[in-house]
């Protein structure tokens, strides 16, 4: 599942290209896009000119990303690069792990390969769709990576950054 922009840098053609692989070893398996954007035509036409219309489910916007993300049992992320990958954060904070291209900056810097999700080779759509049948065929383990995720994200909680900015700020001198 993915919660984005749908727009040419987060490569969301990538992702459906990847879950094509995956729904070959799991036929019954679900990619839930929640986003609106530019590319949103040219995804579904993708989605149906691969036969996943019946199991790519384009939601559009929605107010409650969290909630969103939180149906997911991994999320992927495909970007070209992120200043910080909030997306990928956020799945990891709700303890849903991530398969992510390890792009520059971001993935490798919040994801620890094989423990709270997977990076994979930027731009390699093969091991993304491998990766992700990897997480389908195994889901306890998945679900494992999902709980390290949300233990390691501890030190992004709004309570913990909270207290470091105010820290910060008390520090500064007038």
């Amino acid at each position: 599942m993915v919660a984005t922009r749908l727009i040419g840098l987060k490569r969301i053609d990538h992702m459906i290209r990847a879950f094509r692989i995956a729904h070959d070893r799991h036929p019954g398996a679900q990619f839930h896009i929640w986003g609106d954007g530019v590319e949103r035509q040219r995804l579904e036409h993708l989605a149906r000119s691969l036969g996943l219309e019946q199991c790519v489910v384009f939601h559009g916007h929605t107010s409650k990303p969290h909630a969103a993300l939180a149906t997911g049992s991994v999320a992927l992320s495909t970007s070209t690069s992120e200043g910080f990958g909030l997306s990928t954060q956020e799945a990891l904070a709700l303890g849903v792990p991530v398969i992510s291209y390890d792009y520059r900056y971001g993935p490798s810097d919040l994801i620890e390969d094989g423990r709270t999700g997977r990076l994979v080779s930027n731009g390699d759509v093969e091991a993304l769709g491998e990766a992700l049948g990897d997480a389908l065929a195994h889901p306890v383990r998945t679900r494992v990576w999902g709980v390290r995720a949300w233990w390691a994200q501890r030190n992004y909680r709004a309570a913990v950054v909270r207290s470091r900015w105010l820290d910060l700020i008390s520090g500064i001198e007038a």
